[in-house]
């Protein structure tokens, strides 16, 4: 009984100091209704879409939540799941790999007929961000380089690098590729956008690419 008070004990404190980085924006709809307000958050490394309980959207047939780079997610925007209710709170797990600063909108979109029903803008993040908006530190190996031909990834680099690990994810998350070399070029059989992540003893990198 003691060592299980003494693992709740222990789990809540790290979901207490767990850091918690959050970006916000509200709906703007197009010519059907979408209101409401938008969150993307990320605590620890758990990162989630979460729609607010004023959230209110027009019907409408295969509604989707998207990520996008911008309004209209069609081109670059990244698909998370179907919208599970016309209204109130919801929440939408976030694909490994996507990173808090990666995207500027949250979208709600008609995929079928390809209608774009609403939009909210992100706006800068709050909160105790500073792991979560360290990106541009992670990428901390020195001269190291991703060269990207049409149909896959060289690196080059110009110290060697211990116990090296690759790994490829797409869009939807999922890992397409991992490798414990950076000596040889990863070929990607499938055209698209891809999340890169390097990681060895000497440090990180992390880097989006399209593949033709």
């Amino acid at each position: 009984m003691k060592q299980l008070l003494i693992g709740a004990l222990l789990i809540g404190a790290l979901q207490t100091n767990a850091q918690t980085c959050t970006r916000t924006g509200s709906f703007t709809g197009t010519d059907v209704s979408v209101v409401g307000t938008a969150k993307f958050i990320q605590t620890g490394s758990t990162k989630t879409i979460e729609l607010g309980t004023d959230f209110l959207s027009d019907s409408g047939p295969d509604l989707d939540v998207y990520l996008s780079p911008d309004p209209n997610p069609v081109v670059n925007g990244i698909r998370l799941e179907p919208l599970t209710s016309l209204s109130g709170t919801q929440t939408y797990d976030v694909p490994v790999g996507i990173e808090i600063s990666d995207y500027e909108y949250i979208v709600v979109h008609c995929t079928q007929y390809n209608h774009l029903y609403g939009y909210a803008l992100l706006s800068a993040a709050t909160g105790n961000c500073s792991l979560a908006l360290s990106n541009d530190d992670v990428k901390s190996l020195k001269n190291f380089k991703l060269v990207q031909s049409d149909n896959g990834i060289t690196f080059n680099s110009d110290n060697v690098l211990s116990s090296p690990s690759v790994k490829i994810y797409d869009l939807n998350g999922r890992l397409v590729l991992e490798s414990n070399t950076i000596s040889e070029t990863l070929l990607i059989k499938d055209s698209g956008i891809y999340f890169v992540n390097v990681s060895s003893i000497e440090g990180s990198f992390k880097q989006k690419v399209y593949v033709k």
